[in-house]
């Protein structure tokens, strides 16, 4: 039985309703297209290239059989309320995180690895407080131009 196959089915004998409601389908959909093709890719991508072996602790067949049956007006309930119900022993400290994604430390490696070079670039941006990226792209083009003897762009 395919991933897909297994979801559809868990969500489709749930006792609780007769067929999936439009957020199971959601939910089915972000299961076996988005965390499949992009999300654990990505986890494995980024801690293979730290030389870490990641184990993904919620992705687990009988977890998610388990969870499956759950309606999904209880288990998507805003700010994990099923896991914190589940597991009350969570530390209140890690309960009152604030959510955020990862962020590379592309501005501390800035700071501290390029120093006054990333410094210059800004300096140039046509941009007040350029976000990251912006600099890291100006910075980058800046490097590619030095290397071929160029002079960086104005």
């Amino acid at each position: 039985m395919t991933l897909s196959e297994l979801i559809r089915s868990s969500l489709e004998e749930a006792p609780s309703t007769s067929a999936p409601t439009p957020r199971d389908e959601v939910s089915l959909c972000e299961l076996s297209l988005y965390m499949r093709n992009q999300l654990l890719k990505d986890s494995d991508v980024m801690s293979m290239s730290q030389g870490l072996e990641l184990r993904v602790p919620f992705v687990d067949r009988t977890l998610f059989e388990t969870i499956a049956h759950i309606p999904s007006a209880s288990r998507l309930r805003q700010g994990k309320k099923l896991l914190l119900e589940a597991l009350p022993e969570i530390p209140e400290w890690v309960v009152n995180q604030p959510k955020r994604g990862f962020l590379f430390p592309y501005q501390k490696w800035a700071a501290t690895t390029w120093g006054g070079m990333f410094e210059q670039t800004n300096a140039r941006l046509p941009v007040k407080n350029p976000s990251w990226y912006q600099s890291w792209a100006v910075f980058m083009l800046d490097r590619w131009f030095e290397q071929r003897g160029l002079s960086p762009a104005a």
